[in-house]
């Protein structure tokens, strides 16, 4: 059975299986960040509130957890970016280890546009590729062909594999919950609307040459729901299948999200902000502040082999811990985010 949701614009989108055969894509969601105590650090206590809340209303019907490991990537003049346009090759680890990454696949985002009950939607193109440490276009060109999706070839018009290089990586631990809204909740009379609530410990590293570990330059939580109108294709849960949308305008998903969006910051204690940049903006903000903090011993890499090692920031040697020199020049120590996960369990607790 086909679900589709309608954009901005009226026309249908459909998200579509890897690698089978595509329609149009855009993706609907709502994001915050989650505030910070006096000390600079993320207040995880909030992910507990809003899971919890949503656990005792029954709303919550699946739940799983994994670490999402992003290579962020761009030409060396962060031409892509200018235009609005970021390109990612991910792999996923239900262990949250590096050994047993699986599922890599390379993604391209842009066209992104905001509704004015604060609802983000954008074009969102993904294709399984088959090496995590390779940059691979083809699987993307090959799924969405020229004559049905011109947007994405003009898009990445003239950028070639070797154009791309990888400005900085980022680790996401991830907490998936899969969410039934109630009608009287979501406002929508007749329809279902099911959606994607997800807690997200972000943070953003890079190499440092002569060292033998990734630095941290950013470290923040955000909590996001995307609107779900058909099965996510990582989900292998066995009732995945049973909780989709129904079919929505534009003006009814919307309002749909605005009231996911002021239930989710009720739960939170009304202390989320609202966030409009995505994981890659928020990084290449960032990014500049520190290789200027760094810049004695931190170098952008160059164009990327095919082959490269990546290492965590979660998994690193104790002497990651921002505790000693040499790269305590950040303004922020961010050596709290590694003690915490060393040997400890990475995800948030559910009650």
């Amino acid at each position: 059975m086909t679900n589709k949701a309608l954009t901005h614009n009226g026309t249908s989108h459909l998200k579509p299986q890897f690698n089978g055969e595509a329609s149009d894509v855009c993706e609907v969601e709502i994001k915050f960040l989650v505030p910070k105590r006096p000390d600079n650090t993320p207040d995880k206590s909030i992910f507990s509130l809003i899971q919890n809340n949503f656990r005792s209303l029954g709303w919550i019907k699946t739940t799983e957890r994994k670490t999402l490991y992003t290579r962020q990537l761009d030409t060396h003049d962060m031409g892509l970016l200018a235009l609005g346009t970021t390109v990612r090759v991910r792999a996923e680890s239900k262990s949250h280890d590096l050994s047993d990454i699986s599922t890599p696949d390379v993604c391209i985002k842009f066209g992104k546009s905001e509704d004015d009950n604060g609802a983000l939607r954008r074009s969102e193109f993904e294709a399984r590729i088959a090496d995590f440490h390779r940059v691979d276009l083809h699987p993307l060109f090959k799924k969405y062909p020229k004559d049905e999706f011109p947007e994405l070839h003009t898009a990445l018009e003239g950028v070639k594999e070797k154009d791309l290089r990888e400005f900085f990586r980022i680790e996401c631990i991830r907490t998936r919950h899969l969410v039934d809204f109630p009608e009287d909740v979501h406002g929508i009379k007749g329809k279902r609307f099911v959606g994607e609530l997800l807690l997200d410990d972000v943070v953003f590293v890079l190499d440092a040459p002569g060292l033998p570990y990734p630095i941290i330059f950013n470290h923040d939580l955000e909590v996001e729901m995307e609107a779900l109108f058909k099965p996510c294709d990582y989900d292998t849960h066995p009732d995945a299948g049973k909780y989709i949308s129904s079919p929505m305008t534009a003006a009814e998903s919307g309002l749909a999200m605005a009231n996911a969006s002021a239930h989710i910051q009720k739960a939170s204690g009304n202390v989320l902000t609202a966030n409009n940049m995505s994981k890659a903006e928020r990084g290449f903000i960032t990014l500049p502040h520190a290789l200027e903090c760094l810049q004695d011993s931190v170098l952008r890499n160059p164009a990327t082999p095919k082959k490269r090692h990546i290492t965590s920031a979660f998994v690193a040697t104790d002497k990651a811990a921002n505790d000693s020199k040499p790269h305590h020049n950040l303004d922020t120590d961010f050596g709290y985010v590694v003690r915490e996960r060393n040997g400890t369990d990475p995800t948030p607790k559910v009650a």
